[in-house]
């Protein structure tokens, strides 16, 4: 996500920090987006991953300190994983990093590692709806059930037009608005119970789900999406990425079979 939020702010970067831009003279804007995007492809393929890590938050840091209007909430909470991951041991597994130390020690199995890094990453996704809710009530149009109703009737902010039935009902903006409040609630409490986990999940999923299908939110709703990642329990994580190795491998040996048939040699009857 990183990757792509960095080659998506390249095409922008003359508006937000050029010569004419909103932060007008900002020599160092190009030199910090290079290092961003490099920071952010080792970081992808975990080379150096917690320098990687440290580089690219702070690249963000520094959008965000000169030019406050470039950056949105996910943006934010992108910078913030980031500064965990730097503090993390992020390329202990599944990474350029462990394929190295493997090599160099003959490990074969992934190592254990502290958790205190993920547990971070779920306090800042839990905490981040908690704070959301708070700063939703302050606002009237939340208390009154109208809040959703107004980002949908902006053109520049509307990716997908809703039926006028919907955005114009008072009954549906009203569920509407108070069904985003009580789903940010329960992530924000319930997420640490385990069996309503996967429910709370489930709801935060559709939720972002909608909001970018209905709205143009930048990479918030993919940010928090891949946010969630923090909740797969390590072995179901084993198992996903130990299916998808054997996967790989079937197909790559399916591919090789056909190339490895010589022409004159005896075929099996």
């Amino acid at each position: 996500m990183t990757l792509i939020w960095a080659l998506a702010f390249l095409s922008d970067l003359a508006i937000f920090a050029g010569p004419r831009g909103l932060v007008p003279g900002s020599p160092a804007a190009g030199l910090a987006e290079a290092c961003l995007i490099a920071a952010a492809a080792s970081l992808t393929v975990g080379y150096r991953s917690r320098r990687s890590a440290g580089v690219a938050f702070g690249c963000l840091a520094w959008f965000h300190h000169i030019d406050p209007w470039a950056l949105n909430a996910g943006d934010a909470l992108l910078r913030d994983i980031l500064f965990l991951l730097a503090l993390s041991p992020a390329g202990a597994a599944w990474s350029v990093d462990a394929a190295r130390g493997e090599r160099r020690i003959g490990a074969t199995r992934s190592p254990l590692v502290p958790r205190w890094g993920t547990r971070l990453i779920q306090v800042q996704v839990s905490v981040m709806y908690l704070a959301a809710v708070a700063q939703k009530l302050v606002g009237a149009p939340w208390r009154e059930g109208t809040a959703v109703s107004y980002p949908l009737r902006i053109p520049a902010m509307i990716r997908w037009q809703l039926p006028h039935s919907l955005t114009g009902s008072p009954v549906v903006v009203h569920v509407a608005t108070w069904g985003v409040l009580v789903t940010e609630l329960a992530i924000g409490v319930l997420v640490w119970n385990r069996r309503a986990r996967p429910w709370v999940l489930a709801a935060g999923v559709a939720l972002h789900l909608a909001i970018e299908l209905t709205l143009r939110a930048g990479f918030f709703s993919w940010i928090v999406l891949v946010s969630y990642l923090a909740f797969i329990p390590p072995e179901h994580a084993e198992r996903l990425f130990r299916t998808g190795e054997t996967v790989s491998r079937r197909l790559l040996l399916s591919c090789r079979a056909p190339l490895a048939r010589s022409p004159r040699s005896p075929r099996m009857r």
